[in-house]
């Protein structure tokens, strides 16, 4: 028996440039051997029969058969090489192309691009029989290229991300890896280890788990579900009937006045909700691979516990670097975009996490999204300005990340903030700092002199959209934001200040 893992198949993607592995399973112990382009590696199988093959780099761009072998048995993969990247989080990366308002228009004019991608099967649950949840889902993904009639299934944001990358270079083959799931928290995309290994987040997140599925029977956990359920098809019913009596009136603006849909569902031993859950039967189904970069889009669903997001992101990007044996391994955050519906500055604070995550991590870009987003849709249906932003930024045509504060100079006379990925700023109209000295807050619009923000008076603190639904005024000489954020003076400043 020679099985390889589920990700390694024909039309895949590897990273040029970079050594990669092939893993699968075979005989315990078995001799296994790799053959391509005149190279040749041998290792043997484990006493489980698990092994891994490493091969160096491939220097050009080739389309080859890779052979993996042993004394009964070969495999041929046909693999090509170029770049290849990770979208991974929740809802909004997930959000398929199909549901875009600009899908019909990309199908009408579909672009040249020469991508693969391939979707990491969304399985909830493993049972011990090996049956898995939600029943009768496909439990292995297939690597496709992106044409029009596999282009709808893909990530949105992956999809127009693909498109500006190949806007004058479709010659260099791009594979992405969805790996994704709505409604999630970070905490479900950790490992349960490392959620224990920090008492606030063991706090935060197993112990209301634990607390919540202790003590139930199986038919006290289907009570629960069909009250949600029912709960949700009242409110789909009232919001249908709003909207027919109302036809004139945006989505947007019928959920904020019938309600949006309820949301988290009651949680049980088997929900992909629970904290490590779609890491053990997700993400460690990508592990052996070897990416170019990682794009991270979530935090919505962090909202009800943003002062711990700095805490539960270092975890993620550290753990899953470490996991992919890539210490260095680029990852681009996508600070959230606009969104009202939330309690007080709790989009704020999570924006702030991403920022600060941004400023200390190496290799950690932000990207952000606070010119995009609709004030009472959280799931916004044009995904075409992210994803092309996020393109760009994969290239690093300009900058690597977005226009981001550093502390240059701050006493109690002056403070002045170098924005950096920035030449120059340019100002929308209204531009305005929130401010506060002592007690009192007052709205402040810096001098700006090239990238530089000076202020020239006493702060104690400084805001810059500082909002769950925010309106940037300050952008780069290319027309991307300034990231949003405070900072306090005397504070620890998570590497927002020059040393």
């Amino acid at each position: 028996m020679l099985k390889l893992d589920s990700i390694f198949q024909n039309n895949m993607v590897l990273p040029i440039g970079k050594s990669f592995k092939i893993t699968g399973i075979t005989e315990a112990n078995a001799r296994i051997v790799g053959e391509f382009l005149n190279r040749r590696i041998e290792t043997d199988a484990h006493s489980n029969g698990s092994f891994s093959l490493r091969f160096d780099p491939v220097l050009s761009e080739k389309t080859v058969v890779i052979k993996i072998r042993t004394e009964k048995e070969c495999v041929n993969l046909q693999v090509q090489f170029g770049k290849v990247y990770l979208f991974s989080g929740q809802s909004n990366v997930e959000f398929r192309l199909k549901d875009a308002d600009t899908y019909q228009s990309v199908l009408d004019d579909f672009p040249t691009i020469n991508a693969y991608f391939f979707e990491v099967p969304q399985i909830e649950y493993v049972y011990v029989n090996g049956e898995v949840k939600p029943e009768n889902i496909p439990t292995i993904g297939t690597w496709k290229k992106i044409t029009p009639k596999t282009c709808g299934e893909m990530s949105a944001v992956a999809f127009y991300a693909v498109v500006q990358m190949q806007k004058n270079n479709n010659a260099e083959v791009i594979g992405i890896v969805d790996c994704y799931k709505g409604g999630t928290s970070a905490s479900s995309w950790i490992p349960y280890k490392e959620l224990r290994s920090s008492e606030e987040l063991f706090n935060a997140y197993i112990v209301p788990f634990e607390k919540s599925i202790s003590g139930k029977s199986q038919s006290d956990y289907q009570k629960e579900l069909s009250e949600y359920k029912n709960s949700v098809e009242t409110h789909n019913r009232k919001l249908n009937n709003f909207m027919k009596k109302n036809p004139n009136i945006s989505l947007s603006e019928a959920k904020n006045i019938v309600g949006h849909t309820p949301w988290p569902p009651p949680l049980e031993p088997t929900s992909y909700l629970r904290p490590g859950g779609l890491y053990k039967t997700m993400v460690t189904k990508i592990l052996p691979y070897t990416f170019n970069g990682i794009v991270w889009y979530q935090g919505e669903n962090d909202a009800n516990h943003p002062e711990l997001y700095t805490k539960l992101l270092n975890k993620l990007v550290s753990t899953w670097r470490r996991e992919l044996e890539d210490y260095s391994l680029p990852i681009k955050i996508l600070q959230l975009p606009r969104y009202e519906d939330e309690p007080e500055d709790a989009w704020a604070k999570i924006r702030q996490a991403q920022l600060q995550i941004a400023n200390t991590l190496p290799y950690v870009d932000l990207i952000s999204l606070i010119d995009t987003g609709d004030r009472h849709n959280i799931h916004p249906t044009h995904k075409c300005v992210v994803g092309e932003r996020v393109g760009k930024y994969l290239q690093q045509e300009n900058y690597p990340g977005t226009p981001i504060p550093k502390i240059l100079e701050w006493n109690e006379e002056k403070l002045v903030i170098l924005v950096r990925n920035a030449n120059t700023l340019k100002t929308a109209k209204n531009v305005s700092f929130k401010c506060l000295n002592g007690v009192q807050e007052e709205l402040i619009c810096p001098k700006i002199i090239k990238n530089k923000l000076v202020f020239t008076k006493n702060i104690e603190e400084v805001a810059y959209q500082y909002s769950n639904y925010t309106q940037p005024t300050i952008f780069n000489e290319i027309d991307e934001p300034l990231a949003a954020f405070k900072i306090k003076r005397g504070e620890k400043n998570y590497g927002l200040r020059i040393n």
